[in-house]
Parts: structure tokens; sequence; C-alpha cells
């Protein structure tokens, strides 16, 4: 296949750069790949709602005064749930995908629960406190379905450059 222009302007593709794709099955992935997968359904859904229907959600959570912050925290929750899907989809299981994971629920449980107790915010937000601390320790829990732990990606170091190519001072 011949190369177009913007081949050789912008390189190789992606999908050169990219391992064989391996087909498997969900089951055969291991369980931090099953736990983004549900992690990031749920993180989707939740992020969507307020963007798609503010009516709705004020029905359920309670009137809201800055709907831009509402929305603002649903596309935060939204992107966070689609880098989790697609770590699930890819059956990536590296130590940043449980660490996005936990620490996400974690710090959503801990804003619900401080203010869901003080009464500040709907009780609902409590109920979704305790999915959220479920979640935390389901990623505490959860290994690895490789046997093989991955070697971290080296980046390499910029080299200085030459004598002659530094500028004069």
């Amino acid at each position: 296949m011949p190369l177009g222009l913007f081949a050789i302007v912008m390189g190789p593709s992606n999908r050169a750069l990219r391992p064989p794709a391996r087909r498997r099955h969900l089951r055969w992935v291991g369980a931090t790949a099953r736990l983004a997968f549900a992690q990031g359904a749920y993180f989707a859904a939740a992020g969507l709602w307020p963007l798609v229907d503010m009516r709705s959600f004020e029905r359920v959570t309670g009137r809201k005064r800055e709907k831009w912050l509402v929305e603002t925290v649903g596309a935060v929750v939204l992107a966070i749930g689609g880098t989790l899907l697609l770590a699930a989809r890819r059956g990536d299981e590296s130590p940043s995908v449980r660490t996005l994971g936990m620490t996400s629920a974690a710090a959503l449980a801990a804003i619900e629960l401080r203010y869901g107790l003080s009464g500040e915010i709907s009780p609902v937000y409590l109920a979704d406190s305790v999915l959220e601390l479920g979640l935390v320790v389901a990623w505490a829990g959860a290994r690895n379905g490789s046997r093989h732990r991955r070697p971290p990606l080296r980046i390499p170091r910029p080299r200085p450059a030459p004598r002659e190519a530094r500028p004069r001072t």
C-alpha cells in the first residue's frame, strides 16, 4: 500500500507501533482488567448523566447551584471511565490502571462521605460512597492476570548539544 503525504509527514501510524492484537475473552483477562471494565462502565454512565439530562440528575441528587461545576465533574468522571474502559479493552493491567481506579474511587468516596455525613449534599451520595469504597477494596485485592511483571518503561534522557552547537554567552 503506497504511503500518502500524511503518512510521510506524520511518520509511521500508531497501528504500526502497537504489538499484534491478542483476542482474549473477558474471563481469561486478569482481575485488574475486569475491575477496570466494571468501574469504567459505572464512571462513564455516572459522568455522562448530568451532561445529558441535568433535570433528571437533579431530581435524584437534589438541586445544584453551580451547574457548570456539576458538568465539569461529570466530564472528568467520564474521562476517567473512558480511560478505564480502554485499559480493560486492551487487557492493560499496569500499575497505572490500578492507581487510576483506586485513587479516583477513593477521592470521590472521601468527598461524598465528608459532605454526605454533614448533610450538605443528598443522602444518595452516601450510597454512592459505599460503592466507591467497595471499588477501593476490590482494587486493593485485585491480582494481575499476567504471571510476568512487565519491566518499567525506560525513557531516554536528552543528550546535551555538542559544544559547537551551543550558543555563546
